[in-house]
């Protein structure tokens, strides 16, 4: 993750930089969305799928905006297609 600071049951930001080799990649997109984000929440395993937001900063990165339904430890999966 590049930027983002989430907090508990308020919108935040996150951005990330797909790379391959050093270098941003060129996402395209899959099942709609240039990228998806899962969230699972460890304690038991609660659910957030979020699409990025319409706009990237530049070539690589993924930006979303989410809401964490509460705090706790979570594993974030990030999913990105390009075809370098």
């Amino acid at each position: 993750m590049t930027a983002g600071s989430p907090r508990a049951d308020t919108e935040s930001d996150l951005a990330f930089d797909v790379t391959r080799d050093g270098r941003a990649v060129e996402l395209e997109p899959y099942l709609g969305a240039r990228g998806h984000l899962v969230a699972l929440r460890s304690s038991d395993l609660a659910y957030l799928h979020v699409h990025p937001t319409k706009t990237a900063a530049r070539r690589g990165q993924l930006a979303f905006a989410t809401r964490f339904p509460s705090a706790g430890r979570y594993r974030l999966y990030l999913q990105g297609v390009s075809d370098l």
